[in-house]
């Protein structure tokens, strides 16, 4: 939780000092419903994580949130629609590869199933 507040504060102090204005109200609204949907839906599903299920899947660090869906693909998909507007396209591919490096990393690593993650890319790309 506190790398996740560490990056939106140094995504707000980038927008605020190198991006237009204009961008920070919307950043900030799609920001706050990301979040409270990623919320709401982990606690309503409250769906175990693939170590709790399948053999052989031991974590590194023990997670205390439920699995569906992924927030941190949400977060890394939401970030890559919200700064390729207006983008060059080598940028766009950067940002894109690297919210589906996330999202792969999530499933790699034993914490999501693959429907978290497919469910978390929808929720970071539609920002509602």
């Amino acid at each position: 939780m506190c790398l996740e507040r560490a990056t939106y504060l140094f995504l707000l102090s980038f927008i605020w000092l190198f991006l237009k204005r204009e961008k920070l109200k919307p950043f900030i609204l799609a920001l706050a419903l990301e979040s409270a949907l990623v919320h709401i839906l982990k606690f309503a599903f409250k769906a175990p994580r693939p170590a709790s299920m399948l053999k052989d899947v031991y974590l590194l660090e023990p997670l205390y949130h439920k699995s569906f869906q992924s927030g941190d693909t949400a977060m890394a998909f939401l970030l890559a629609c919200f700064f390729s507007q207006g983008a060059s396209t080598p940028i766009k591919i950067l940002l894109f590869v690297y919210a589906f490096l996330i999202a792969y990393g999530r499933m790699y690593l034993g914490v999501h199933f693959p429907m978290d993650v497919l469910v978390g890319a929808i929720i970071g790309v539609f920002k509602l």
